[in-house]
């Protein structure tokens, strides 16, 4: 009882549960270190190979050089297979969806994941071509929409660093080839791979 105003405080009132955001909840779930399935282990264990090293080297090789048209119609066909087989990210990439777009239905989020595997395999014949890709070559590649490059030109002129913070998203990688193919000094960080064969094809 508080004495001043008379009020009973009950010490066991029912206080409402705040809704809790569903990306949040998942964000705060426990993902501490499991133990790794035995075909996760064995792919693993395969990347690190020389057979896959083989491949890998052997892929870009022969799709960057091929035609650009055709590398890019070998990547979507590639991106659309990688969608039906690679079940395991598919099914997680769902569920981030319907966390993402809880508006959208079904249908729309995996149209929306078919379009990502599709791009990404685009991508992935694209960087192929970075072996044989000209200077010249960077005018069908990217285009400067709002005078960037000149500014980014002007800044180096007087002297001054530029850092630069792009998201994770489209043909971001491009960047680190276009750049210093157009006169730009570029220092990127990026974490190595777990193939060590492989990432020295990078």
């Amino acid at each position: 009882r508080n004495s001043a105003a008379g009020d009973v405080v009950k010490a066991n009132a029912p206080f409402d549960e705040p809704r809790r955001d569903p990306i949040m909840q998942a964000m705060s779930e426990d993902h501490s270190p499991k133990r790794e399935r035995p075909w996760k282990r064995f792919r693993h264990w395969l990347a690190r190979t020389w057979a896959a090293y083989a491949f890998a080297a052997g892929a870009i090789h022969v799709v960057g050089r091929l035609p650009l048209r055709l590398a890019r119609a070998l990547g979507r066909l590639g991106g659309r297979l990688a969608y039906h087989l690679d079940l395991g990210h598919r099914r997680r990439a769902l569920e981030n969806l319907a966390l993402v777009f809880p508006g959208k239905s079904a249908a729309e989020r995996r149209a929306l994941l078919r379009a990502s595997y599709v791009h990404l395999g685009i991508c992935c014949a694209e960087f192929c071509q970075f072996t044989r890709l000209r200077p010249a070559d960077l005018s069908g590649w990217i285009v400067d929409e709002d005078g960037s490059l000149e500014r980014l030109r002007r800044v180096l002129d007087e002297g001054r660093g530029v850092i630069a913070v792009t998201g994770h998203m489209g043909w971001w990688l491009l960047c680190c080839q276009a750049l210093p193919a157009l006169g730009f000094p570029l220092l990127s960080v990026a974490r190595r791979l777990g193939a060590p064969r492989i990432n020295d094809l990078a």
